[in-house]
């Protein structure tokens, strides 16, 4: 186990318009991940960094499905990074590449 304690944070962005509602998200999420000790799913607005630093934690874990995530990953890093947010450059931030499954959530998504 990387941490002791794990917030699954979905984003309600009202400019998007995702195939389920925000409550079908996290019903969803939390059902995956029930049977995980330490694992909690919440719903934030805003800016995942200033919910991370409002949460108290210690890192960011992104999957990453291609070559141009790790491209907007590390684009929003140097952004955050300029606007001289401190506790965003002491965040660790963790980049997993996704496999089969993710790819498959993405076609999923891009359907609707």
């Amino acid at each position: 186990m990387i941490f002791d304690e794990l917030i699954i944070a979905v984003s309600h962005s009202p400019k998007k318009k995702p195939l389920f509602s925000l409550e079908e998200r996290l019903s969803l999420v939390e059902a995956s991940v029930r049977e995980y000790r330490g694992v909690r799913v919440e719903a934030f607005n805003g800016l995942l960094v200033d919910y991370v630093e409002e949460k108290g934690g210690i890192a960011i874990i992104r999957g990453l499905r291609a070559v141009s995530d790790f491209e907007y990953e590390m684009q929003m890093a140097l952004m955050s990074r300029r606007s001289g947010n401190r506790f965003f450059d002491a965040l660790a931030r963790v980049l997993l590449p996704c496999i089969d499954d993710c790819k498959r959530g993405c076609v999923v998504r891009r359907r609707g």
